[in-house]
């Protein structure tokens, strides 16, 4: 009997590994036809140009974070010069961090909320949105909470690492995983007289490092200017923190609920803030400090998702998710715990059968009218022809100026 129940809690485990790997190639293959310029190509132009040996923030303009560039750089050389392969490795990273999502719940509770967890996931953002730091930065959060809950000791020195990796990927990370790592730190010092040293000292030696190649290689300057670009970004479209602030905030109050027909993936976001808020109050009564964290970690870093693109609450607030389905596994009225988790599944079922890709109006093309180019960089990629056109017009510019002029 007991082989019986082991059997069948590994099958949920098997099962969710199915599912990922069937979304992360359905992710991939929806990117066959799929082709941003901007975003694609930045990315991808940022990868070259450090492959050729130009310098970060002199001579490239990285707008988030180095790690992110270098592991673009690193799949280049590995795969080939194709932006098909950073989509994919995209792709990869977010498969990656629903497993981990999938082994920290099941340490917590038991497979079957495991398995609830990813489906949930999966059915509302499928498919990752733009090959953007977002996804690595998360993977690094994800996988330092992972480690974090993983050993007894809490004062993990590698969780420390990754969190720092997190912020080296995307820098707009770095204040809400300070503040976060500051409250679990002061806690523990205040509740157990213990020092999370360790956490710490792996918190700042990759800071530390990438510091020291900024001042040896004399970046530091070019790479503080990229500091003012929220600022800028701001400035530039009149608006203001206190403004974003409310539209933030009216979104997660009114905008999830009543425009949940056609955005039904902002509700289970909203649900899981409002429920981390309660939880928040609620561990550190209890002092169950390491959920605590967890909380702050999810709603602090809400707050790089103030535009409230899905992409961004999907690799954000999201960690929530791992707090709520704790907070329900231990709740005591099974009837209640069993309503919730059905109407958690509801939404994503809905969401899935009437939006499976996601929401996002990019994918929405029509396939028939796509052509498979001869260009190199966009090998595996359908896109339309007036497209190729173009870039066969800029291809033959370049050929010209290469022949006739002598450029290094």
């Amino acid at each position: 009997m007991l082989k019986d129940s082991l059997s069948f809690k590994n099958n949920f485990f098997y099962l969710s590994l199915l599912f990922v790997f069937i979304f992360f190639f359905y992710s991939s293959n929806t990117y066959r036809f799929i082709y941003d310029g901007h975003h694609h190509g930045l990315v991808f132009s940022n990868a070259m140009d450090l492959i050729s040996g130009k310098k970060p923030y002199k001579e490239i303009f990285i707008q988030y974070g180095l790690i992110t560039t270098f592991l673009h750089s690193l799949v280049l050389k590995i795969f080939g010069f194709k932006i098909f392969y950073i989509n994919v490795f995209t792709s990869l990273i977010y498969s990656i961090t629903i497993i981990l999502f999938f082994l920290i719940t099941n340490r917590l509770t038991n497979k079957y909320y495991a398995f609830y967890a990813i489906v949930i996931l999966l059915f509302n953002h499928p498919i990752i949105w733009l090959p953007w730091s977002n996804y690595i930065s998360f993977f690094f959060v994800v996988f330092s909470v992972y480690l974090l809950i993983k050993t007894k000791d809490k004062n993990s020195f590698f969780s420390g690492i990754f969190m720092s990796l997190s912020c080296l990927s995307r820098q707009d990370y770095f204040i809400p995983i300070f503040l976060s790592l500051f409250a679990l730190v002061f806690l523990f010092l205040y509740f157990h007289k213990k020092f999370l040293h360790k956490i710490i000292l792996g918190f700042i030696f990759p800071l530390s490092v990438f510091f020291l190649y900024l001042f040896l290689n004399g970046l530091f300057l070019d790479w503080s200017k990229t500091l003012y670009l929220p600022a800028l970004y701001i400035d530039e479209r009149g608006l203001s923190l206190l403004s974003l602030f409310h539209d933030y905030l009216f979104f997660i109050v009114f905008d999830s609920l009543f425009n949940f027909i056609n955005q039904p993936q902002s509700l289970i976001i909203s649900i899981i803030f409002f429920l981390n808020l309660f939880l928040l109050y609620y561990n550190f009564t209890l002092k169950k400090i390491t959920h605590f964290y967890l909380c702050f970690l999810s709603l602090s870093l809400s707050f790089t998702s103030i535009n409230h693109e899905l992409f961004r609450l999907y690799t954000s607030v999201s960690l929530g998710l791992i707090t709520s389905m704790f907070f329900i596994y231990k709740f005591k009225k099974k009837e209640i715990t069993k309503t919730i988790l059905y109407f958690f599944m509801l939404i994503s079922f809905f969401s899935i059968i009437f939006y499976p890709k996601g929401g996002n109006d990019l994918f929405n093309k029509d396939l028939k009218n796509l052509k498979k180019s001869n260009i190199e960089i966009l090998d595996h990629v359908y896109i339309p022809p007036q497209t190729i056109a173009t870039f066969q017009k800029i291809i033959k510019i370049k050929e010209q100026i290469d022949t006739n002029c002598v450029i290094t």
